[in-house]
């Protein structure tokens, strides 16, 4: 009989315990921390919860930052370590369980990826509310981003698209671009890169283009985590939770000009405006996501947009319940679950709630499998472009959506479907079997079903239950 081999072992414990324990390695000891899964060596002075796993040169845990303990700010720790995978080309933020305090206004970069406990394995995301818990602390005010440019006065006699300046507001880096209506009054502003550090609205001035008296004015957001100027390609966020407290202004992402962006996995919550905005870039892939509690302005801020935003190209997003807030302006209904405003989108299996709206389509091209919105507070799905002068929201394909429980502002009067054809030349939208509902247990109930405005659509296998008003009108 061969004699028994004694088997080495690792100094060896959990994560939750290293976090109380947290043992300085020899240099060259081995370790192992089990409920993650991670091998590490010691160097004789760093602690067991700062080392990096073996062969992952390129990640960072987040406590290189500072303490993780819920609230002490490490905004200024988390930033260095994204200034650094700028000048790498990239690396991974790990965010372990916990809670960490960040005041936010964090920039990342191309090839720069933030990954929880939560982040998707063989690809497979974990269910359930993440771990890794990134919150705003008690205390502190966060800077932003130029979000938006509204016209507030088209002016007149524009014969070629204005400059744009915008300047003041504590920050730096913001450009627009204006664009007039073939009667030479200024139509609307975008913006081509938001800037940062932004501790006022700026002001925003133009000049040339043969006209005068236009003006606009600029609205910031404040986000945990941006991306500007430059492209960021290949920005990722994986398997976290990010929570705002709803501070005024604050956002969770957004992501200006990230080609190729993943976000999976991760849920955002008590944020005042976006959740997530996919600002512009192509190719950007969502899925798994909880987003709730966000978009809750009202009409004083000027401007309407959604938990979860999306401006760019061809978007890939499936697997998803987002819940806005409402406004309290049952004129203008400044708060969507949804906004979606680009071009191309493949999208499937959302669930859009508790806002003015479920689904705003002001996009092209869409091709939406299995939507639906439900428990809002005006209409369900609204289907227009954006404001006068922009591409019209036009060759929308949506197959079973299913509008459901609408109506909360006023019973009889918002729909579940509204088609703005005649107002937003929404052309060529088309709905394969859509479903409008409500439930006998609600005390109010929807108006129409489905409302096209001006009849340039085409709806197949219509079935409403329990309308209000009337099953369905075309105006």
């Amino acid at each position: 009989m061969s004699p028994q081999q004694d088997p080495i072992r690792f100094r060896r414990g959990t994560n939750a315990a290293g976090q109380i324990v947290n043992p300085v390695l020899l240099d060259g000891e081995p370790g192992w921390i089990s409920d993650q899964r991670r091998a590490v060596v010691g160097d004789g002075t760093t602690p067991l919860q700062r080392l990096r796993p073996l062969g992952r040169d390129d990640l960072v845990d987040l406590r290189e930052a500072g303490p993780v303990d819920g609230s002490s700010d490490i905004s200024s720790g988390v930033q260095q370590i994204m200034d650094s995978f700028a000048a790498a080309g990239g690396g991974v933020l790990y965010v372990p369980f916990g809670s960490a305090a960040v005041l936010g206004g964090v920039r990342v970069y191309e090839g720069v990826s933030i990954q929880g406990p939560g982040a998707r394995r063989d690809g497979f995301t974990p269910t359930g509310k993440q771990g890794s818990v990134l919150r705003l602390p008690d205390t502190g005010s966060m800077s932003g981003i130029v979000a938006h440019v509204v016209v507030t006065a088209g002016g007149s006699g524009y014969t070629s698209n204005p400059t744009v300046t915008i300047s003041e507001g504590g920050g730096s880096g913001a450009t627009a671009v204006a664009y007039k209506t073939a009667g030479g009054a200024l139509s609307h502003v975008v913006v081509t890169d938001p800037g940062s550090g932004y501790t006022s609205a700026p002001t925003v001035s133009f000049s040339g283009g043969g006209g005068t008296a236009g003006a606009a004015t600029s609205y910031l957001t404040k986000p945990m985590f941006y991306s500007r100027g430059s492209a960021a390609t290949g920005v990722s966020f994986d398997g976290i939770q990010v929570e705002g407290r709803f501070q005024a202004g604050g956002a969770g992402i957004i992501l200006h000009n990230a080609p190729g962006a993943q976000v999976h996995g991760v849920h955002a919550y008590a944020w005042d405006t976006e959740c997530l905005w996919l600002m512009d870039g192509a190719g950007a892939q969502v899925s798994s996501c909880k987003l709730f509690g966000a978009a809750r302005q009202g009409a004083s801020l000027g401007y309407r947009t959604g938990a979860v935003r999306w401006s760019g190209t061809d978007l890939q997003m499936t697997n998803m319940e987002t819940g806005g807030s409402p406004s309290t302006d049952q004129t203008n209904l400044w708060n969507a679950s949804y906004w979606l405003e680009g071009d191309g989108a493949m999208i499937s299996n959302v669930i859009g709630q508790g806002a003015d709206v479920g689904m705003v389509l002001a996009c092209s091209n869409g091709r939406l499998a299995n939507a639906r919105a439900d428990f809002g507070y005006g209409h369900g799905f609204v289907i227009g472009r954006v404001f006068p002068g922009a591409a019209p929201a036009q060759r929308n394909y949506l197959t079973t959506p299913w509008g459901f429980r609408n109506s909360r502002y006023a019973t009889n009067m918002f729909d579940n479907f509204v088609i703005d054809g005649g107002n937003s030349n929404a052309f060529y939208t088309r709905l394969v079997s859509p479903l409008s509902a409500n439930s006998a247990a609600d005390a109010w109930t929807h108006r129409y079903g489905l409302r096209d405005i001006g009849g340039g659509s085409t709806v197949s296998d219509f079935a409403d239950t329990g309308a209000g008003t009337g099953a369905s009108v075309t105006v």
